[in-house]
């Protein structure tokens, strides 16, 4: 059962306090994934989420629209610290995995390895990679078709073959997929598997039930252990509280995201010195090329295409993208050429990389009930990253048959060849503040795991240490930086957690 305003139930909720065994603060990735398994051991869940309810009928391609209805901070979220970077991140039924590009990598084994052997982890890789494998059967995770690639996805294959690096079609869970290209505005075909079309049916038909337009704001007591949450019940248009509902619980799972998650805990005084830590987010930055001939970029899908030949030893992802041509316009130094450059927009393509980070931020309350401080501080290693992500980026390209290349680096003139591009994408010589469109997304880490509470937030088993009835199940749980698009991963770990702490309970 979905609930949100309008329906008479949504509002009896203020009227009674609810007892449940587990309730569920946020419904993407970690939060769904857990919901089915508590309900599918035969548990009483109760999820709340912040946001709406949206889908195919009323997802929006006006970016204006789609950003107030289904991202976190109206879509205007940023980090604050030595360079302007926008984090993204959902809040809506069913979180990020609605507004992401439907990438489905899995965390690498030698990624798990070290955070095993780093972080003191109690559960191995045997344990992990079956949830792995379950989960990328039950979202449905295949390759990218060629009927959908599009010419910009297509453009980047040809230059990976020719470079012959590793890489190829992006695996992702939307295998109806039309290639219209409008992912991050909510799936209008209904073709992506977000949780709102896996997870969570399976756990309302199980039993659970989800609040939209519920934010948690404190938890409940009884002689020091957590017992419950409150939350508000908001108005769709203000967002002010109308109603306020108490849930009680025999335990409380936190999976409001990476950055939600740490501030409900430290708003509540809840868990170590490392709640809110440790925060990593996968800049990001890109170049884009133009062609002899058409692309016409904007058909197909947006990001199907990966190159994974420099991840482990430069820490560099390449994943292609797509945007409006006001983005491309403002996110590269088309300088006195002005408007003219982007008479080229149909023969444009576009490629870029996300960094395995070694910065890390921190997350705080803001003061404002849903909102959060993020501080980032780039440091050297990353904005070296940053560089090489444009410079094999364009390396790409050119052996794709692309005769410029523009990268996001103030003062940087249009590249013709491979030669100029490394002349200019020096990482010795390319300052941060020259870095024009740093993005990021993916964060996580903020609560992270391990059984040395002097190192971590939360045990291997998601428990928050020191607090009794407390668990984490999303990706502010990864105790250091995955280096990949996270859904596949947090979904698996918090469905292994989950079913774990459900054998407790039932």
């Amino acid at each position: 059962m979905i609930l949100g305003p309008g329906d008479a139930q949504w509002s009896a909720l203020a009227e009674q306090t609810t007892e449940v065994d587990v309730v569920i603060i946020g419904s993407g990735a970690g939060g769904a994934a857990a919901s089915m398994q508590f309900a599918d051991a035969g548990l009483s869940v109760l999820v709340l989420e912040e946001g709406g309810h949206f889908d195919e009928r009323a997802f929006s391609q006006d970016q204006g629209v789609a950003w107030r209805q289904l991202y976190a901070d109206d879509g205007q979220r940023v980090m604050s610290g030595n360079l302007y970077v926008p984090v993204a991140g959902g809040r809506c039924l069913g979180g990020s995995t609605v507004v992401n590009s439907a990438i489905c990598f899995t965390i690498p084994q030698w990624r798990f390895e070290e955070w095993r052997a780093e972080h003191d982890l109690a559960f191995d890789w045997d344990e992990l990679q079956p949830w792995l494998r379950r989960t990328e059967r039950f979202i449905k995770v295949t390759a990218s078709r060629p009927s959908i690639y599009g010419g910009n996805n297509a453009a980047c294959q040809r230059g990976l073959d020719a470079l012959g690096w590793s890489g190829g079609p992006m695996m992702r869970n939307a295998p109806a997929c039309m290639g219209c290209g409008a992912c991050q505005m909510g799936c209008p075909s209904g073709a992506k598997l977000s949780v709102a079309k896996t997870y969570i049916p399976r756990a309302t038909q199980a039993g659970a039930r989800f609040v939209t337009r519920a934010r948690a704001d404190e938890v409940v007591r009884d002689d020091g252990r957590v017992v419950g949450v409150r939350a508000a019940l908001l108005d769709p248009e203000t967002r002010e509280p109308l109603h306020s509902i108490t849930v009680r619980a025999r335990a409380v799972v936190v999976a409001a995201g990476a950055i939600r998650t740490p501030v409900f805990l430290q708003a509540n005084d809840l868990g170590n010195d490392h709640v809110g830590e440790h925060l990593h987010v996968h800049p990001g930055s890109g170049v884009i090329g133009v062609m002899n001939e058409e692309v016409q970029g904007w058909r197909g899908i947006p990001q199907g295409f990966y190159c994974d030949e420099w991840h482990r030893s430069e820490g560099v992802m390449l994943e292609s993208f797509w945007a409006t041509p006001e983005v491309f316009y403002m996110s590269f130094p088309f300088g006195n050429d002005g408007m003219t450059g982007m008479n080229d927009f149909s023969k444009m393509t576009a490629l870029g990389g996300l960094i395995s980070d070694a910065s890390e931020g921190s997350v705080r309350p803001s003061g404002t009930p849903g909102r959060a401080k993020v501080n980032y501080q780039v440091v050297d290693a990353d904005r070296r990253k940053l560089v090489l992500a444009q410079l094999r980026s364009a390396q790409i390209l050119f052996a794709a048959g692309a005769r410029s290349v523009r990268a996001g680096v103030y003062g940087v003139p249009e590249l013709t060849s491979p030669t100029e591009a490394a002349q200019y994408l020096d990482p010795n010589t390319v300052r941060l503040k020259q870095l024009m469109a740093v993005y990021s997304s993916h964060p996580h880490g903020t609560t992270r795991m391990g059984d040395d509470p002097t190192h971590s937030a939360v045990d291997s088993g998601g428990k928050l240490h020191g607090e009794e009835g407390v668990y984490v199940m999303d990706g502010s749980l990864f105790p250091d930086v995955l280096g990949v698009n996270p859904q596949v991963t947090i979904m698996a770990m918090a469905s292994m957690l989950a079913q774990r702490l459900a054998t407790t309970l039932a």
